[in-house]
């Protein structure tokens, strides 16, 4: 949900990769997977996406 929130709002997060813990890919954390940004749309996704995820956790 929060990659499509991120590219409704113009940003272009990074597809596929190996996400999950070192050597277990599909495993995931507590946290759950990374979402990575190119360099230069980081800081405003990170803002944006702190953001939503409050929104969510309110409800």
């Amino acid at each position: 949900m929060l990659i499509a929130a991120l590219k409704a709002h113009g940003f272009h997060p990074k597809e596929g990769g190996e996400h999950g813990l070192p050597g277990l890919a599909g495993v995931y954390g507590p946290k759950g997977i990374p979402i990575e940004l190119p360099e230069d749309e980081a800081a405003d996704g990170k803002i944006l996406a702190e953001a939503l995820v409050a929104e969510m956790l309110r409800r």
